[in-house]
């Protein structure tokens, strides 16, 4: 159980480990304990340490992996404050950036913010939800303008340079059928007049919710909380909160309607399989706990798999997935309780775990160059014990490194690699979304307000920031 308590400008997270609260405390400023350039591992050849041998793989005392970002932000021109907390429903987080895209030389941030801020002058603009940047030096881009009522959870760029955006929303410009999910022009920001997709919740007066999106082989993946919806043509699908339609029609695909016993959170579409995770306990009428795996033809579960390992296993209701990445030969998960695992494709048997303690649940994950990295509100007082599988009585830790907000684990071993990001969270939330861009550069987004420090002057960072190599940055 963890609790957030706020005393003025500063916040308190505290977990109960038995009967003790750890408590931690974070404030405005550079920690009087760290170094402004410090970090175990720099852009380059990283070296990791575990385990002699490791699921029949010799490995020597280190290993080369592919290289990593800088632990340093880049410098850019503007960001986005704010939170909105209106017809906003679970997870309820106190997070500007939920969502970043690329299109070109933009990048797209969707979120629950409410302004746009710029750098040199801290002049805000009223620009909610969703806004576009300048992928080289952040600059606002103040020409991409459109208007959406609520918040938005994903982003998704197609091939033919237009932009999906899901959330929890009811109108983007003022047009009709785009609760929930739009197509837009990702120049103008109008809304496709041929691409129309309308989400529905019934039984509740809360707005249905996109949480998800993904894009595979011709077909859009949605889900989040919605029991109706309704493509381009009009016709009305009963769907238990997951769907797919076409790319190019927006017409709902009535061959694959799965039915989850709760919200999905995130989806990764991979060929014959379909990845989800979320807070469920069953799919298709079976016990299936915060992960599905689905048959891409049909939305029937694959079965023949081991169920997955789950750190808090006298709750169920803690068992929530946030983030799942599916690679050629490893499928990387992350969530409650303070999970990052990785597992065989084939069988689902696990291959590695970590969990961090005393804080952060996985909640996001990102692939670049042989490196996986996760998002988490893992805290500056938090390590990551590798092998570990349950938790709090972290059993199984085989060795620990310190970790904050972000992590980076090599696909090769796999192992935590020593990477630590130099940036500030205003609540404690951390990071709620990685992306990569086309530069090899790293993009985060979650509750973030302050950057890498030049001497004692913290570098421009509001609601997201980017890592790029050495090279680039």
């Amino acid at each position: 159980m963890r609790w957030m308590e706020r005393t003025g400008g500063t916040l308190r997270r505290s977990v109960l480990v038995g009967v003790v609260a750890v408590t931690a405390t974070f404030v405005a400023g550079p920690p009087a304990w760290e170094a402004a350039d410090s970090n175990p591992v720099e852009a380059g050849t990283a070296q990791v340490d575990g385990p002699a041998s490791f699921a029949g793989v010799e490995q020597a005392d280190r290993l080369e992996v592919p290289v990593l970002v800088s632990h340093r932000t880049a410098v850019l021109r503007a960001g986005v404050v704010g939170s909105n907390e209106q017809n906003d429903t679970f997870p309820e987080t106190d997070i500007s950036v939920a969502a970043i895209a690329e299109i070109g030389d933009t990048i797209y941030i969707g979120g629950k913010f409410t302004n746009v801020e710029i750098a040199a002058t801290g002049q805000r603009h009223g620009q909610r939800f969703l806004a576009a940047f300048d992928r080289t030096t952040g600059a606002w881009i103040d020409t991409f303008r459109p208007t959406i009522n609520g918040n938005v959870w994903d982003l998704r760029a197609t091939d033919d340079g237009r932009l999906i955006v899901a959330g929890q929303f009811t109108s983007v410009n003022g047009e009709p059928n785009t609760t929930g999910v739009a197509m837009l022009d990702a120049s103008s920001g109008s809304v496709d007049p041929n691409w129309r997709v309308n989400l529905t919740l019934t039984g509740s007066d809360h707005w249905p919710v996109a949480r998800t999106l993904d894009v595979d082989d011709g077909k859009v993946y949605i889900g989040g909380n919605f029991t109706r919806i309704a493509g381009t043509d009009g016709v009305i699908a009963r769907v238990g909160q997951m769907a797919r339609v076409d790319l190019d029609t927006g017409r709902v695909d009535r061959t694959f309607l799965p039915d989850f016993g709760g919200i999905v959170f995130d989806i990764d579409a991979d060929g014959e399989r379909v990845y989800a995770v979320g807070d469920f306990l069953y799919v298709n009428g079976v016990w299936s706990i915060g992960l599905a795996v689905l048959q891409a033809r049909n939305g029937e579960l694959v079965t023949g798999l081991e169920p997955w390992v789950r750190t808090s296993i006298d709750n169920t209701r803690r068992s929530y997935q946030q983030a799942v990445l599916a690679l050629d030969d490893q499928i990387w998960q992350a969530g409650s309780e303070h999970s990052r695992q990785v597992y065989r494709p084939s069988d689902y048997a696990l291959i590695r775990s970590w969990i961090s303690h005393p804080f952060g649940d996985g909640q996001a994950l990102a692939t670049l160059n042989g490196v996986v990295y996760s998002g988490s509100h893992a805290n500056g007082v938090t390590n990551l014990y590798q092998d570990a599988f349950r938790w709090p009585g972290l059993d199984g830790a085989s060795s620990n490194k310190p970790v904050r907000w972000m992590a980076a684990f090599s696909t090769v071993t796999p192992e935590h690699l020593s990477w630590y990001p130099d940036i500030g969270s205003r609540n404690g939330e951390g990071s709620w979304e990685l992306f990569v861009d086309s530069t090899d550069c790293l993009w985060t987004g979650g509750d973030f307000n302050r950057g890498s420090y030049d001497g004692n002057t913290p570098r421009y960072v509001q609601g997201f920031a980017k890592f790029c190599t050495a090279a680039v940055r």
